[in-house]
């Protein structure tokens, strides 16, 4: 197996796919944190777009969470993505639909008034009822099990319960299926290590500091 090493930001939800995914499929590899706000001379170097995650893999990079993730799903059997043609290209849609979602979230989260905020929260609510309406699994994404999609909306499911269990926003309970998805992998090894012990905190502290509107 090659040496692997993830360049991370520990709060980035498009890391925490890369990192779901080597968690959950037992990948030995190192990870690496910086600070975005004072990027290294060495990550400028070899990210071509400034921006986490990328994967050293021995000395080659890969950038770019979706890249990352069905690289790392093809070196360890590529059981995250089904062979059919049709099914593998849906799954890689509603992975790319998901980073609009993150998106979406982000916006919303960060926003600096009430006006911006509750057209984000709607957009949301709107774009999780899309995800909702497209589950085909039992507790899963996908009806053949755990896949490169669920690692996208886990990220965004944890956020959201983070927006429900502190500014009471009663998001999730809106949406059943996506709300057992949550409950049956949430709490599971490979999503809670995905982020640092104290993630709530930090969130918390980062949305205080940039004084957004939800924290007001």
């Amino acid at each position: 197996m090659k040496t692997l090493e993830l360049i991370s930001f520990d709060l980035c939800p498009f890391v925490q796919r890369s990192i779901i995914t080597l968690l959950k499929k037992d990948i030995k590899h190192k990870v690496t944190h910086i600070d975005l706000k004072d990027k290294p001379e060495w990550f400028l170097k070899i990210s071509p777009l400034g921006k986490v995650p990328c994967l050293r893999v021995d000395d080659e990079i890969i950038f770019e969470s979706a890249v990352i993730n069905e690289f790392l799903d093809e070196i360890t059997g590529g059981e995250f993505l089904p062979d059919d043609p049709l099914e593998k290209a849906k799954l890689r849609a509603w992975s790319e639909f998901c980073s609009a979602l993150t998106i979406t979230q982000y916006s919303a989260m960060t926003a600096k008034d009430k006006e911006t905020y509750e057209k984000n929260i709607l957009l949301l609510q709107t774009q999780l009822g899309r995800l909702e309406q497209s589950i085909t699994g039992r507790s899963t994404f996908h009806h053949s099990g755990f896949s490169l999609t669920d690692t996208c909306i886990l990220p965004v499911l944890q956020r959201t319960k983070f927006l429900d269990d502190h500014f009471h926003t009663d998001i999730l309970r809106s949406y059943p299926k996506l709300n057992t998805l949550g409950l049956a992998h949430l709490e599971q090894p490979y999503v809670l290590g995905s982020v640092p012990n104290d993630f709530n905190q930090r969130l918390l502290n980062y949305l205080n500091k940039a004084e957004v509107y939800i924290v007001k």
